[in-house]
């Protein structure tokens, strides 16, 4: 299966909104530890959402575009 990043960045943003919401939620009714998961969750969608588009190829390789010699 490919990796399509125009079909999973708006799922990341999506997850990263609700359990925004959910910290908001967990906190509100005094659940300290259910607000931590649900902040720590919202941490890791968003963290997946602030990569470029095609960073992963390019990680992988060991030359990037711009060093090549002219």
């Amino acid at each position: 299966m490919t990796f399509k990043p125009a079909i999973w960045f708006p799922i990341a943003v999506v997850l990263s909104v609700i359990n925004v919401v959910g910290a908001g939620f967990a906190a509100g009714q005094a659940e300290p530890l259910h607000a931590t998961i649900h902040a720590a969750l919202a941490l890791a969608f968003g963290a997946c959402d602030c990569v470029p588009a095609g960073a992963s190829s390019r990680l992988g390789s060991k030359r990037s575009k711009r060093s090549k010699p002219r």
